[in-house]
């Protein structure tokens, strides 16, 4: 999904999702958290990896929960993103990016 207007979509169709990916949530990463934890799927410790500039020489990768994730990131450019929430974003791999 899409996150350019967080507040413009139902969240709730994400209830029972195990794990949601997120394009473009950004400049609305804290939306995005409060609209994730308010459905009630999700709670505060619920893993959450950004990932910024995906398969590129200078990707970026922030892990941490829904309660952590907000200030991991905070003051960081991240654009182009995308933010995976659920369990599968606690399995560490290998995010290096080889040319």
């Amino acid at each position: 999904t899409s996150a350019h207007n967080p507040d413009g979509m139902d969240w709730e169709v994400f209830k029972d999702i195990d794990t949601l990916v997120v394009l473009m949530g950004g400049r609305n990463l804290e939306k995005v958290v409060g609209k994730m934890m308010g459905i009630g799927k999700y709670n505060a410790e619920s893993p959450v990896v950004v990932v910024r500039s995906a398969a590129n020489p200078d990707q970026e990768v922030w892990e941490g929960t829904l309660s952590t994730i907000v200030d991991i990131t905070h003051g960081q450019q991240l654009s182009p993103c995308i933010i995976v929430i659920g369990d599968v974003a606690g399995t560490r791999i290998d995010t290096s990016v080889t040319s």
